[in-house]
């Protein structure tokens, strides 16, 4: 997907038996391959943003050290939420349950405030440890800011301050300068987001639902069909009512545990259909192969790996039953 257009330029299909029947390389698959596509197609990719995987993270740092890598801000404000979670559920460290929000968006404000300067995102990051201890000047050897960039505090006497040196305290400061973490801002640098592309995968599963199993031809041919929707109606303006303005409606978030204010776009018309259906039967009408002849397998087909997804053929009904009367004779 194009970050700024959110325009689908590829998809790609990978099967377990491509694989060698291992799930985990399949991402890494389909990303090479996605990537390549878009090469060869005369593409200049500049830059790649993805989630914080490590195995594409080093692929790109030595295949294509050219291209900008970078991660989805909200995936790492995700994880650095679940950190904080963990640092803050002892007793002693209870405190820091309070500031773990406001934690998490001052790394959102840093990822976007620091225009691409990993520099000038660590920091402001720095004054973190700072500020929740009701300090807001310091002495940094990082360059840039030195000074929370808030104004005067509105309750500058608040009991949730923490105590240096505290337990509290330094959990957070375990957590917010962990090495693996701050090495990485460059990744987050650019405030970057893969949103809409979730929001595709979600979308999806309208046409190729989780609850069954479908076969490669079939799963192929739901998810671009998915894709097609998707492009059809990806610019939708939001309704409005009699005076202009945008209607939205109260939807629960359970990430953030409340309601979310989410804009009611205009119905869908699927105008793509009838254009789709009639170049269907063009084709059928000029194939000349008999209606129910047995079509041959396309290029990259995993059946033509192995027939089926079992690492194995199946055994006879008969052994099947057999097999399953014998359990029941052992109870």
């Amino acid at each position: 997907m194009e970050h700024t257009t959110k325009d689908v330029l590829n998809v790609q299909f990978v099967d377990k038996r491509e694989v060698g029947d291992k799930s985990p390389l399949m991402e890494m698959k389909g990303f090479k391959e996605s990537l390549l596509a878009l090469e060869d197609s005369g593409l200049d990719v500049k830059e790649v943003v993805t989630d914080a995987h490590s195995s594409i993270a080093k692929v790109m740092r030595v295949q294509r050290p050219q291209i900008t890598h970078s991660w989805d801000t909200w995936h790492g404000a995700k994880n650095l939420g679940k950190k904080l979670s963990k640092a803050s559920s002892r007793a002693a460290t209870r405190p820091l349950a309070y500031w773990a929000r406001h934690v998490v968006l001052h790394f959102w404000y840093c990822s976007k405030e620091c225009k691409g300067d990993s520099g000038s995102f660590k920091a402001k990051w720095h004054g973190l440890t700072h500020h929740v201890t009701n300090k807001h000047s310091w002495v940094s050897g990082l360059g840039g800011a030195n000074t929370c960039d808030h104004g005067p505090l509105e309750n500058p006497e608040r009991e949730e301050w923490l105590k240096p040196g505290y337990k509290a305290h330094q959990a957070l400061v375990e957590v917010a300068y962990e090495r693996k973490f701050i090495n990485n801002f460059h990744y987050f640098s650019n405030f970057r987001h893969t949103g809409t592309l979730e929001s595709l995968h979600n979308h999806i599963l309208m046409y190729a639902s989780k609850r069954y199993s479908f076969g490669y031809q079939a799963y192929r041919a739901r998810n671009l069909l998915a894709v097609i929707d998707y492009m059809a109606h990806k610019d939708r303006p939001v309704q409005t009512d009699g005076q202009g303005k945008q209607k939205h409606v109260a939807v629960w978030s359970k990430h953030a545990k409340n309601y979310v204010a989410r804009p009611v776009m205009v119905p869908k018309t699927y105008d793509y259909i009838p254009a789709l259906v009639k170049d269907i039967m063009t084709r059928r009408e000029g194939d000349e192969t008999p209606l129910f002849a047995k079509t041959e397998l396309m290029p990259g087909d995993p059946r033509a790996i192995r027939p089926h997804l079992a690492p194995f053929p199946p055994p006879s009904v008969d052994e099947i039953l057999s097999r399953r009367q014998g359990r029941l004779d052992d109870n």
